[in-house]
């Protein structure tokens, strides 16, 4: 019976599965929010950071920034006022390097590009 094999086997198959979830998510931790400044929290998400586009928008938000970069790495994102990283462009970067918020009061964003530098 091939029983035990499969078992044994179980948890480098988790393991796998685990690596492969947190290279599917971004090290870049993007916070959005309902004001201009953003104070007024709303939502976190982690995008791509490959400076891939990533379409994401969430209703009602007006400013984002880069809440969170991996420890000794820098971040950058590129945040657009339409889908596909297309229209208008806010940048931020990883604080202290300078400022973190985004902000299109009134639109918002449809779309990013984000990039961890190690």
């Amino acid at each position: 019976m091939h029983l035990p094999n499969i078992i044994s086997l179980a948890p480098s198959i988790l393991y796998l599965l685990a690596a492969a979830g947190r290279a599917a998510a971004g090290a870049v931790k993007v916070n959005y929010y309902s004001d201009g400044g953003c104070s007024a929290f709303m939502v976190s998400i982690w995008p791509f950071d490959t400076m891939s586009c990533y379409n994401w928008q969430w209703t009602g938000s007006n400013s984002a920034n880069i809440a969170g970069c991996p420890t000794g790495g820098s971040c950058y994102c590129q945040f657009y006022q339409a889908a596909n990283c297309q229209g208008g462009a806010h940048s931020a970067v990883q604080v202290p390097f300078g400022p973190s918020c985004a902000s299109n009061w009134g639109y918002g964003f449809q779309s990013m590009r984000c990039n961890y530098f190690p």
